[in-house]
């Protein structure tokens, strides 16, 4: 199976998604970068959670 996980600014799940992907689960990973249009073949697509600095922002 082929995954896809979406990279953005202010993600800070990607990483671990992947790592659990490919180490734990033994599944081919492909990063997508948020404003790509590409799927690059990918049977099913993780969209991680995070924190962003428009946040920090907003609360500040």
């Amino acid at each position: 199976m082929k995954c896809g996980v979406v990279v953005f600014p202010g993600s800070n799940c990607d990483q671990d998604s992947i790592y659990v992907l490919e180490k734990g689960l033994k599944q081919g990973v492909v990063k997508l970068w948020h404003k790509g249009h590409v799927l690059q073949s990918t049977d099913f697509i993780i969209l991680p959670g995070g924190f962003s600095s428009i946040l920090k922002t907003i609360y500040a």
